[in-house]
């Protein structure tokens, strides 16, 4: 069951929701660093009329490896965002996560997101409008590093509003160091929570809590919602769950504001970002989560060092079990013990593609949060690994073995009530 939520997660945490600017081709949209300063990732590509995609494509790191800490981006309108993601390829792949063979000498088409499509690692670069800052803007001596001869993954998600085909263009510009001039390693934290259901003509929120286990420094912080976003706000939490203060709060879904903290804000073990986000539908349709602009998103990004790998997306220790240190909040009036009800009837998630899976969730109250997490954890890990070998399918000893393994989990879930 632990490719269950990493793939509700991965297809959708990268993706935008564009705009409806045609764009127009320009010249000197970004001259690239000078040389022996940095490089330029470039992509251009062409989106048919009224077509909605993602792209995606690939370059390798030279053997001098990179280490930058700022980073100039640029794009041409009808997109909300531009990413550059490290990859766990040894060299340019060829074939998708479909099994799909591609021709990744170019430009290619990436339905899913680029999570979705390929495997992807940490965020590396990008913004979230065609002029905004961008995501790494650093001391002097703090520094993205990325290895040499890392495949790297440039997407962009474009929206063609228009009755023409468009051409757009993306670029990312990146200045070097030395290698000696780093003493601290960043990375980017980018949480994402798969659980939000807004039905029409209504509000909603979503919520998701994640713990920092260790002492780090934050840069800056920014928002991710859809168009029906219209309130953010994040907290910082003490080891006890109390509020220490505000770290973010905006009411803006385009162009969202960066907050920055120019010499860094220290956030101590223990501690947790608790982030919501607050919707607005007036649509007669149900708005769920979901990469494209009929869907909705409730991200929390932000910068910081030392560079932690499971921090980028709330794991509890590395990237392959994605969000499996978070708190998600449900929304309803269900008690966790309703929750077990529901999932049992569900039955397998994959075959569902996450739908009821994820409204089971949705359904249950705040105050059960902690305990149905916590059972949520325990059966897509399965059981920490306990029930590997029994639940490479579903069946009669899967479930044995994560009753076993879960036990303690799901009597907490049982014992827990709603109020």
């Amino acid at each position: 069951m632990r490719r269950v939520l990493c793939a509700l997660i991965a297809p959708l945490a990268f993706a935008a929701c564009g705009g409806t600017q045609p764009p127009t081709m320009a010249a000197d949209l970004l001259e690239p660093p000078p040389a022996g300063k940095g490089v330029q990732f470039k992509m251009v590509a062409t989106i048919e009329p009224g077509q909605e995609i993602e792209k995606c494509s690939f370059f390798v790191v030279p053997p001098e490896g990179y280490y930058f800490n700022k980073q100039t981006v640029r794009y041409t309108p009808g997109s909300h965002h531009v990413l550059l993601f490290t990859t766990p390829y040894k060299t340019i792949p060829t074939t998708d996560n479909h099994g799909v063979v591609q021709d990744t000498s170019r430009v290619v088409d990436c339905p899913e997101g680029a999570g979705g499509d390929w495997a992807i690692r940490a965020v590396v670069g990008g913004a979230q409008s065609a002029d905004a800052p961008p995501i790494f803007d650093l001391p002097s001596d703090v520094a993205i590093k990325v290895a040499p001869g890392t495949v790297l993954l440039m997407n962009t998600h474009y929206l063609n509003a228009t009755a023409k085909t468009l051409t757009t263009d993306a670029r990312i510009n990146i200045y070097t160091m030395p290698k000696e001039q780093m003493k601290h390693e960043a990375g980017a934290i980018f949480y994402y929570n798969p659980f939000i259901k807004v039905p029409g003509m209504s509000t909603g929120y979503a919520r998701m809590r994640c713990p920092i286990k260790q002492d780090i420094t934050i840069f800056n912080a920014q928002s991710h919602m859809h168009k029906r976003g219209d309130g953010y706000v994040a907290h910082l939490l003490d080891a006890k769950g109390a509020i220490v203060e505000e770290l973010y709060n905006g009411n803006k879904w385009e162009d969202p504001t960066v907050k920055t903290w120019p010499g860094g804000k220290t956030i101590k073990a223990g501690s947790s970002i608790d982030y919501r986000c607050s919707y607005s539908n007036h649509e007669a349709r149900t708005i769920m989560q979901g990469p494209t602009t009929k869907d909705e998103m409730c991200m929390f990004i932000g910068v910081y060092y030392p560079y932690d790998e499971g921090l980028t997306y709330c794991s509890p220790d590395t990237i392959g079990r994605q969000s499996m240190a978070a708190t998600w909040f449900g929304t309803g009036a269900k008690s966790c013990s309703d929750f077990l009800d529901c999932v049992e009837k569900v039955g397998d998630p994959e075959k569902e593609q996450g739908a009821p899976f994820n409204q089971c969730i949705i359904d249950t109250c705040p105050s059960v949060a902690g305990e149905m997490s916590e059972v949520l954890k325990c059966l897509f890990t399965n059981g920490d690994g306990q029930c590997d070998a029994q639940c490479g399918k579903v069946g009669k000893d899967c479930e044995l073995c994560l009753y076993g393994a879960c036990k303690s989990q799901l009597t907490a879930c049982n014992m827990s009530k709603c109020g």
